[in-house]
């Protein structure tokens, strides 16, 4: 009896090992056919290098490194710098990056806050002229060591980040003194920065480039709550939108995502104990401990749980990238659906720890790409509106029904519903919105600092 019982054991779990095996065959054989990258040298080469004079990335790291040298030669140079990079020090009253004006009214600008920002745009003046020229030039490719996987440096994207946010202050500065042409081309110099990580082959890269067109979003929020434009004005800011709209990107974003989590089985027993430890551990405690992943890894394998681990993360990222293709309406309820399956997927047993550690909450990232592209659709509708007022002596619009009489064609569904954006105004704000993941009409509420429901995703004008 203890013989048979041992034999089915083994059949079943033998079984189950071939299954997997032939599962994650048969997946990278498809992924292949369709010419797909599998491999970080794969990957690498869907960042193909490009001519230096299209290339912006060259005069960007010029500019910076004008300002830490050391640090970004070596970056420039696609070595590890041996110097860390100093962090930005700021004028607590700098809007934005100060650490007590992070949070700006759409209406006025204290004295401290403009002061403090007209200072840093005099500071900064030569650096942004040649942030300027540089993002003029058409693409951009960064010395990234794509082969390195989840050690790769990427310090350019929260460089990006910051650039797009002295643009930002300009933009407010301009908006403040009236001067609506240079305000309009401070935020078209923060598209340009977003646009100049449209090529980022992982989904970190994809992030901050949603997060900077956001941050163009941010500026004309102020822009048109401080200054009523004139309607060529609106057609430029409208012109600018639709530039905005973000194609292709989360199927960019989980393409490479699969690539770089695929990369941790290629790993050694000390790269994967320096991946999962800690900052403050020494080279020594990192050693010691990989000693017992190596220990793991070994167990993992002959067992065949790194296979079924391995099976997890290709079907979820797969059926991710298939997902990327479809309107974004049906993508998200798929894509909830596959968050579902995997969080099940990820209580049975055996445990799948490389799949806990790597896979990204795929509805999240899904839900990221939505809420840009409702409130991209949201400032096209405020810009509509405003062209509304000039064309019925200030009367605002009572409903998104209005615009779409004078504007047919105009995007005016909410990705996350399907129906029409909201529109709501109330004492001289005027908000036009989605109601945003949770499905619930809040009433236009804009979401505050990590807050994770009770808001709706919104454009909002204040006059």
């Amino acid at each position: 009896m203890l013989a048979a019982a041992i034999i089915l054991v083994f059949s079943i779990w033998f079984a189950w090992r071939l299954s997997n095996s032939s599962h994650v065959r048969r997946i990278e054989r498809e992924i292949r056919a369709r010419g797909e990258p599998l491999t970080l040298a794969e990957l690498a080469k869907t960042y193909s290098a490009i001519e230096e004079r299209e290339n912006a990335a060259i005069p960007l790291l010029a500019a910076w490194e004008k300002e830490q040298p050391a640090y970004w030669r070596a970056i420039r140079m696609g070595e590890r710098p041996t110097v860390p990079l100093k962090p930005s020090v700021f004028d607590p009253s700098l809007p934005f990056l100060g650490r007590n004006a992070r949070s700006i009214s759409r209406r006025s600008l204290s004295t401290s806050n403009l002061l403090a920002a007209e200072r840093f745009i005099e500071e900064q003046s030569k650096h942004m002229e040649a942030v300027r020229a540089a993002i003029q030039r058409p693409r951009s490719r960064f010395p990234i060591n794509i082969q390195d996987g989840y050690f790769a440096l990427l310090p350019h994207l929260a460089q990006i980040r910051t650039e797009a946010q002295k643009f930002q202050i300009e933009a407010l500065v301009r908006s403040e003194k009236g001067q609506i042409r240079e305000a309009f081309e401070a935020i078209q110099c923060i598209k340009g920065l977003a646009d100049k990580l449209c090529d980022e082959p992982i989904l970190i890269g994809q992030l901050v480039r949603l997060r900077c067109a956001n941050v163009a979003l941010d500026a004309l929020e102020q822009l048109m709550s401080r200054r009523q434009l004139p309607a060529e004005e609106i057609d430029r800011i409208v012109a600018l939108l639709e530039e905005m709209r973000v194609t292709n990107a989360l199927r960019r974003s989980f393409l490479g995502e699969r690539v770089v989590s695929l990369s941790v089985f290629e790993m050694s027993s000390y790269q994967i104990s320096e991946l999962i430890s800690e900052r403050h551990e020494s080279a020594d405690e990192i050693r010691d401990r990989a000693k017992g992943t190596q220990l793991m890894g070994w167990l993992f394998r002959i067992t065949g749980v790194e296979t079924a681990d391995r099976r997890l993360i290709l079907e979820t990222l797969t059926r991710g990238i298939e997902l990327a293709e479809l309107d974004s309406l049906e993508g998200l309820r798929r894509f909830s659906e596959l968050e579902k399956q995997l969080n099940a997927k990820l209580q049975t047993f055996p445990p799948k720890l490389y799949s806990k550690m790597l896979l990204p909450a795929v509805d999240n990232v899904a839900i990221r790409f939505a809420s840009f592209e409702s409130r991209r659709r949201a400032a096209i509708l405020a810009c509509l509106a405003e062209k509304y007022r000039l064309t019925h002596e200030g009367k605002v619009p009572q409903s998104v029904v209005d615009l779409i009489s004078t504007n047919v064609g105009a995007i005016v569904r909410d990705p996350f519903t399907g129906e029409l954006l909201r529109l709501k105004h109330l004492d001289g704000v005027f908000v036009i919105y989605s109601v945003g993941p949770d499905r619930t009409d809040d009433q236009g509420r804009e979401r505050q600092q990590n807050e994770q429901s009770g808001y709706d995703i919104t454009f909002i004008l204040e006059r």
